[in-house]
């Protein structure tokens, strides 16, 4: 009984399909969203640390406790808020 060949991505990467779907899509609203995420969180960063005077260490933590808490609420949101939308849609 021979043993199956194993495939590393050196061996498969000669076909360029192969490659292009392994990256994300990058268009016009990747790089809006890139560069207002950038913005924004490099602006809460400086409102913690320079104007509230809280440091580069405890910004580091509090904007991570924002990340944490909302990050959950999101995703909840993403499962209720439909199946919500269509029970109050529905009367």
């Amino acid at each position: 009984m021979s043993e199956p060949e194993v495939l590393t991505d050196m061996d498969v990467a000669g076909t360029d399909r192969y490659v292009l779907r392994k990256l994300p899509e990058v268009t016009l609203a990747f790089w809006v969203m890139k560069i207002a995420a950038t913005t924004l969180g490099e602006t809460a960063g400086d409102l913690f640390a320079q104007t509230l005077k809280l440091g580069y260490f405890l910004t580091t933590i509090a904007l991570f406790l924002i990340f944490v808490v909302l990050c959950p609420e999101h995703e909840r949101e993403l499962v209720v808020g439909p199946l919500l939308e269509m029970v109050l849609c529905e009367r």
